[in-house]
């Protein structure tokens, strides 16, 4: 969803996209972490800091143009910084969200791709919703951000004219036709490192609209481990959490 997303800024004229840059440093950099980096060569050279220095270039080589960083909060929770040292400055703040056994399943599909075994730990290590929501207030308590945007998934892709026109009217720019039915081509997607080795991506690199949400299936969350299904509790508490100060259509 989150690259679907960023494809659809990607196609204004207005906008430059940036996927992923603490990846880079999470999963190949100097600083990198966790379990997962053995799937990756180190490369020497990028460490988190180095992000808003990436973002810096970006604004100085597009003057004219907004920039969008997308990127999971997993990647960047795992820096051995606090979060007003490593985030770039003066930029507006959008905290995307989806069902959590939607996001739990979605994981699950990358963990068979490349073996990863399908534990409770490594499950949590990339959906804690309990964490998603302390980014949220740390943006707010620390003065990064006064008022982030927390965006429903579900929402966006149900009705993605509307809801991108309540993101579009937040964030004070005007909603383009070109955001629903955007190009087949992208660059954002595929212009870092840890693309081609994940390849988590999907259909992102190739749709040219959005798509309904599907619900799952009974056997597929019964395919999740048992032992996670206490864990999902704790996720939806706090998935109504933010629910409830989430963007919504008409302010509804």
């Amino acid at each position: 969803m989150s690259n679907i997303l960023l494809r659809s800024f990607e196609a204004r004229p207005d906008f430059k996209c940036i996927s992923a840059p603490y990846a880079m440093a999470k999963y190949i950099g100097d600083e990198r972490s966790g379990e997962i980096v053995k799937y990756f060569d180190h490369k020497e050279g990028f460490k988190y800091q180095d992000v808003e220095d990436s973002v810096r270039k970006c604004e100085d080589e597009n003057p004219n143009k907004n920039i969008l960083l997308k990127d999971h909060y997993y990647n960047f929770l795992g820096a051995p910084y606090d979060l007003e040292v490593i985030i770039p400055k003066g930029y507006k703040h959008g905290i995307l969200y989806r069902n959590p056994i939607k996001a739990l399943l979605s994981m699950k599909k990358l963990f068979l791709k490349i073996n990863f075994e399908l534990t409770l730990e490594n499950f949590a290590e990339f959906v804690d919703y309990g964490k998603l929501y302390g980014v949220y207030e740390e943006l707010i308590a620390k003065g990064i951000d006064e008022n982030p945007s927390v965006i429903n998934a579900s929402f966006l892709a149900n009705q993605p004219e509307a809801y991108l026109t309540e993101m579009c009217n937040l964030w004070e720019l005007e909603y383009l036709p070109e955001m629903i039915d955007f190009p087949n081509t992208t660059t954002c997607l595929t212009d870092y490192p840890c693309a081609d080795i994940l390849n988590w991506r999907g259909d992102a690199i190739h749709s040219t609209t959005w798509r309904k949400e599907t619900d799952y299936s009974e056997s597929e969350f019964l395919s999740l481990p048992e032992d996670i299904h206490e864990f999902i509790q704790d996720q939806e508490v706090v998935y109504e959490k933010l629910n409830k100060i989430c963007i919504r259509i008409g302010n509804k």
